[in-house]
């Protein structure tokens, strides 16, 4: 009895890290298209302030 609740407990612990490293990869993927996007923003609006200078 003790060695199927172990089982079961390394189960739910291999099933909570294998949740917790997805959620991890994606924030890290969510991360870093919040700052690319960001980064794509700021290129484009300072393009777009220096676009209708005078040659």
């Amino acid at each position: 009895m003790m060695n199927l609740r172990l089982n079961f407990g390394d189960a739910l612990l291999g099933c909570a890290g294998i949740v917790m490293l997805v959620a991890l990869v994606l924030a890290h993927a969510a991360m870093w298209l919040y700052i690319t996007t960001f980064v794509a923003l700021m290129i484009a609006f300072w393009g777009g302030m220096h676009a209708n200078e005078p040659r």
